[in-house]
């Protein structure tokens, strides 16, 4: 059903009198809950059978999703035309269905109407070809074509997987909209530079804490029979709780697994130097036995873990719909600058804490902006 069709039924006496007000409801309950179009039209027949003396669930056609879809894309258009400012925020992922990547376009503005920043959906486009940042670009122009460029005052974009390609595609982008808009430029993402920070920095220990977390998941990820002669353990070292998830690429976010990982340390000790159980031959299992045998894994996971849970207030405090791009600098070099003098107390003693350090680039930064 189109614009036509649309507008022909708003004549009529079913919408004079509220019809498919039931109807408009069911499908915004479809999309609350991501449920497919396929799964909407097999309900049809089930509804005229559970309500028989209904009119509405006798006469009811699954159409009204594209109807819906046609008021918010006119709603969303008529309140552009009102902003004097937006943000666009883009994101590239794999379509598994048409297997193409896709891009996901979203704007952000301020609601004059209730005074709050608005995140809406815009379109989606298809890129066809290989990601490269000319290819991104071309699609990315493509989905804000219905948009005065002019008004953008941001582009928002994630820097992973392919940082190098997004970064290009920033600057061939500014080239082409320099004579429209001027774009306020945030630097990359925030989050992402927490979580890598942490990994560049466990990555030089050589710890590697992330493969003992890592292998000790997928020790007893669905192993039903391993997970049974663990809780054997049970009567031993009183232990109910098995590893969780180690993500590699949010590193802050892993000092859930650490604890866990030092709260069964002992239990998957006497597990894994038992002669009863028989591990696999894999690499996961190599490293937890090649953890297990170095005695201070302990500390280091729980060193871990202290950092990842220093860290891990700034990204819950930024990651967030609200615009709290504002606080970010000033809650960066507070915050942080705590956080690096904590460290420090923590990692070294009195006597070299106290020696006067060379102002690095942080600190740099704070008097730029001070002074």
């Amino acid at each position: 059903m189109g614009r036509q069709a649309i507008l022909s039924h708003i004549k009529s006496e079913g919408h004079k009198k509220n019809e498919n007000i039931p109807e408009i409801y069911w499908m915004l309950h479809i999309i609350e809950t991501h449920s497919s179009l396929n799964s909407v039209n097999k309900s049809v027949p089930l509804f005229k059978i559970m309500f028989p003396n209904s009119d509405i669930a006798q006469k009811y056609v699954a159409w009204f999703y594209e109807g819906i879809l046609f008021y918010f894309q006119e709603n969303l258009n008529h309140t552009l035309k009102d902003t004097k400012h937006y943000v666009i925020c883009f994101d590239e992922a794999l379509n598994k269905v048409s297997q193409k990547g896709q891009m996901d376009l979203a704007v952000r503005y301020y609601n004059d109407n209730t005074d709050l920043v608005d995140t809406r959906y815009l379109t989606s486009v298809f890129i066809s070809g290989r990601p490269t940042s000319e290819n991104i670009l071309k699609h990315f122009l493509l989905g804000i074509q219905e948009l005065k460029v002019n008004r953008i005052i941001q582009i928002s974009m994630d820097d992973q997987p392919y940082p190098s390609v997004n970064w290009k595609f920033y600057r061939l982008l500014k080239q082409k909209l320099d004579d429209e808009c001027s774009l306020i430029d945030l630097g990359s993402c925030g989050l992402h530079i927490i979580h890598g920070s942490l990994q560049t920095g466990h990555k030089a220990s050589g710890w590697s804490v992330n493969s003992f977390l890592t292998g000790l998941y997928l020790l007893f990820k669905d192993v039903p029979t391993r997970r049974s002669d663990f809780i054997g353990i049970i009567e031993i070292t009183k232990t109910s709780v098995f590893p969780l998830k180690f993500c590699q690429t949010r590193w802050v976010e892993g000092s859930r697994a650490a604890n866990r990982a030092l709260e069964i340390f002992n239990s998957v000790k006497l597990y894994v130097l038992s002669d009863t159980v028989k591990l696999p031959h894999s690499t996961s299992t190599k490293n937890v036995l090649n953890g297990i045998k170095n005695s201070l894994l302990p500390v280091k996971i729980a060193f871990f873990s202290m950092m990842a849970s220093t860290l891990e207030p700034f990204l819950t405090k930024f990651q967030s719909n609200y615009p709290l791009s504002p606080y970010l600098y000033r809650v960066f070099l507070n915050d942080m600058l705590i956080f690096q003098k904590k460290q420090w107390r923590t990692i070294f003693s009195p006597k070299v804490f106290n020696v006067k350090p060379v102002p690095t680039p942080l600190v740099q930064i704070k008097k730029l902006f001070v002074d």
